[in-house]
């Protein structure tokens, strides 16, 4: 796949995200729209991870066979090699540590979306108490 192919298959998915997003959030379509949207571009995203780490795998494999053939030398294979697994494995990473910086430190509100009141320790127990006061007891 050239660059330009490249490039445009993640303008292609870009745009899907950035204008996914916002129709997902207003409600404009159905469910049913809604999912198919969000399975097009992240198909379109594995696609390019999928096409670039296989471009990545073929450079380090490419290094890797001229050190066998004795044309190349240990230390660029290597580094090359590393480059690729510490690429993916920071920009993993990376994504989860952004996530949980950008996420509000405030609670989540209650499902109810309603004021919740909470009572006292000592209002339960004058409850309580009423209760068994005023309630008659059983026989045996």
């Amino acid at each position: 796949m050239s660059f330009t192919e490249t490039v445009l298959l993640g303008a292609l998915a870009g745009l899907t995200i950035f204008l996914g997003l916002p129709v997902g959030r207003m409600e404009l379509l159905g469910s049913r729209a809604r999912v198919a949207l969000a399975m097009f571009s992240v198909g379109v995203l594995v696609f390019l991870l999928v096409d670039v780490l296989g471009h990545g795998f073929e450079v380090s494999e490419e290094a890797v066979s001229a050190y066998h053939e004795g044309t190349g030398s240990f230390g660029h294979a290597a580094a090359l090699a590393l480059l690729l697994v510490a690429g993916f494995g920071l920009g993993s990473a990376g994504l989860g540590i952004l996530e949980r910086r950008l996420r509000r430190a405030s609670p989540v509100p209650p499902l109810s979306g309603g004021a919740t009141d909470v009572r006292a320790a000592d209002d339960h127990r004058r409850i309580t108490a009423t209760r068994s006061a005023t309630t008659p007891s059983r026989p045996a």
